[in-house]
């Protein structure tokens, strides 16, 4: 699901709807940062999110999920013809040390 719609600024959920879906065991990982195709207007709409998420949730170590062992490497995406620099995919447990 993408927690933004298309764009990453459509506010489909709200930080109580994480946790309730979080703690309804419904929702278990949530990714921040990465891909999107508005940087800008993504992290406006989502930062309640995100901060609720940061709060919450448990960060996953990059070397269990990502492709890439590039750490410190800036992530960069191509909008048009301009790269444009954001921050890099963090993923989060929000079910903490369960199994």
């Amino acid at each position: 699901m993408t927690i933004g719609g298309y764009l990453g600024d459509d506010p489909i959920l709200t930080p109580s709807d994480i946790e309730r879906l979080a703690s309804d065991r419904q929702l278990r990982f949530v990714m921040l940062g990465g891909f999107t195709l508005a940087p800008a207007k993504q992290a406006a709409a989502l930062e309640p999110i995100a901060r609720w998420v940061r709060a919450n949730g448990r960060p996953v170590d990059p070397k269990l999920w990502q492709l890439s062992a590039s750490a410190g490497t800036p992530y960069r995406i191509n909008l048009g013809n301009e790269w444009v620099e954001v921050p890099p995919p963090e993923l989060f447990d929000l079910w903490g040390n369960a199994n």
